[in-house]
């Protein structure tokens, strides 16, 4: 897969990677005092979107297969959206008890 250039110059490379991880560095910091002004630990799930960017986009990059694992990855989320939105639909709307043989057949269902 080939993926095209914009053909900057070097430094703007240079500039947007110190920039990526300065604001690293600064998001952690932020995170570290909020930690302690509320006495708890933020939710981990809050982090992970930038966690994930960060290894796919920046880590991942020197592998050629990330950039195949990256859309396929992404789309499984959707998936798994789109999923937990039908089910909770179909609860909502007929008014069905939440239960784990409930999630079992309807998700047999979703494959046929």
């Amino acid at each position: 897969m080939e993926i095209p250039s914009l053909r900057l110059p070097e430094w703007v490379h240079i500039t947007c990677e110190v920039w990526m991880y300065l604001s690293g560095v600064l998001l952690l910091l932020l995170v570290a005092r909020w930690c302690v002004q509320n006495k708890r630990m933020l939710p981990p799930i809050v982090l992970l979107p930038a966690l994930t960017q960060f290894v796919w986009f920046v880590l991942g990059a020197e592998y050629a297969a990330f950039n195949r694992f990256v859309p396929f990855f992404h789309s499984l989320q959707y998936l798994l959206i789109a999923w937990s939105m039908q089910l909770k639909e179909k609860l909502d709307r007929e008014h069905i008890q939440p239960s784990s043989r409930y999630v079992a057949l309807e998700s047999l269902r979703w494959d046929c």
